[in-house]
């Protein structure tokens, strides 16, 4: 082997065992306890699925670090986690606070959510989205969903795209006014 080969090979392998070392020297991530923990913080209302799926991808897209005791995620990482946490455990969880170092659900007096509009009849506007996403009007549908409460029947009609189908866009399916297009074609849910 030429001597520049050596020293390349060299410090190839001094990089490597200083890779080695350095990931060595970290503490090892316990996802087992970080799994149970989860499930404690919840009050037990958690599934074992839940809590296994909100960790395993807590510790892969933003990081074990943010699953430790005192963890201060940045903003963005907040964002990151709160999707996670709505697509494992969903939105009903979500309203949760601290009481006696544990968490219990929020009654529907404790929380503004169940104060919103959740379903037919609770907010003329809404309703007239509603009714206008029912006759066929896709671009209806698509402001219904932006405009309605998250979890409220409203809602679920509007990602329906009135009870049809689940859209990216209802109005690139189904169009404005009623108008629509021949056959929906298949897209990946919201």
């Amino acid at each position: 082997m030429p001597p520049t080969s050596r020293r390349l090979a060299a410090r190839l392998m001094m990089a490597g065992l200083a890779f080695a070392v350095a990931c060595s020297s970290q503490p090892s991530f316990d996802r087992g306890a970080a799994i149970q923990r989860v499930i404690d913080e919840s009050g037990s209302t958690l599934s074992r699925e839940q809590a296994e799926c909100y960790v395993n991808r807590v510790a892969d897209e933003v990081g074990a670090s943010q699953l430790v005791d005192g963890a201060r995620p940045s903003p963005s990482q907040i964002s990151r986690l709160t999707s996670i946490r709505v697509d494992c455990i969903g939105v009903a969880n979500l309203g949760r606070t601290p009481s006696s170092g544990t968490l219990r659900p929020l009654s529907p007096e404790e929380t503004s959510a169940r104060r919103l509009p959740q379903k037919p009849g609770d907010d003329p506007r809404l309703d007239l989205l509603y009714e206008a996403c029912a006759k066929g009007d896709g671009q209806a549908c698509d402001s219904l969903f932006d405009a309605a409460p998250p979890g409220s029947e409203y809602e679920e009609f509007g990602v329906t795209c009135g009870g049809r189908t689940r859209e990216k866009r209802c109005a690139d399916v189904y169009g404005a006014g009623g108008s629509q297009p021949a056959a929906p074609s298949p897209s990946p849910p919201r």
